[in-house]
């Protein structure tokens, strides 16, 4: 059985010096990291939200051609542009893929990442890979329906009104994860529990967390504690050293 492991508190007086870059969902924006960034600020932590092509404020550029890979691009040109190493980098549901994939691109700039209640892929995955068949059938039945067969639309009733759909390749492309020197990379997973139900965690996600010697956290919250669970949240990522 998996060992699930407390979050640390962080020593008093002492800041960690590894930036935070949050990738957002799918759907969304870093807008929805702005809250958090303020928060983290203020303890003397430097923050970045990086907001992926055709989302968000960047909905304007939203074409059928966005894929993954341009997702992952966006990740490591802000890296670049802005000069951040040692990140923690930390990837919301959607994001485990951008994040993994940026990993396998420059493991020496990463300190640490954190996947949110994310994907957490094998090399060759997609967005799609662990998702029941009709479940699948769903999403591109969704895009052919909503989405002139490009993109997705959210699917639940009350969406954020800053809830925008998603370019449907950044769903069904694979992953390339074939760089060796990412598996040094520590790591955390956060589990977000609302119903009983949830607590049948995928039991390959949990065999990868631990094959990935990665901490493992269970939070009863919303699947979005960056709008639910802040102050959890916030002293998770100070405990990161």
């Amino acid at each position: 059985m998996l060992r699930l492991r407390k979050s640390r508190q962080p020593v008093q007086g002492k800041v960690s010096q590894k930036p935070i870059l949050f990738v957002h969902g799918a759907f969304g924006g870093g807008w929805d990291y702005r809250p958090i960034q303020k928060i983290l600020e203020s303890k003397g932590r430097e923050v970045y939200r990086v907001t992926l092509t055709g989302l968000g404020e960047r909905e304007h550029l939203s074409r059928p051609d966005i894929d993954l890979e341009t997702h992952i691009m966006d990740v490591l040109n802000m890296m670049k542009f802005e000069e951040i190493s040692d990140v923690i980098l930390v990837g919301h549901s959607y994001s485990g893929m951008v994040i993994s994939g940026v990993a396998h691109r420059v493991p020496e700039q990463i300190g640490h990442l954190v996947y949110v209640d994310a994907s957490l892929p094998e090399d060759g995955d997609c967005m799609l890979s662990d998702w029941s068949d009709e479940r699948k059938d769903r999403i591109l039945q969704n895009a052919k329906e909503k989405g002139d067969g490009w993109k997705i639309f959210p699917w639940w009733d009350d969406p954020p009104p800053r809830d925008v759909p998603q370019p449907l390749l950044t769903w069904t492309q694979p992953v390339k994860l074939d760089n060796p020197r990412a598996d040094s990379v520590p790591g955390t997973y956060i589990k977000t529990i609302q119903k009983k139900k949830d607590r049948e965690t995928d039991k390959s996600l949990l065999e990868r967390v631990k094959a990935r010697g990665y901490d493992y956290h269970e939070w009863k919250t919303t699947h979005n504690p960056q709008r639910s669970a802040l102050k959890k949240y916030v002293d998770l990522l100070l405990a990161i050293e």
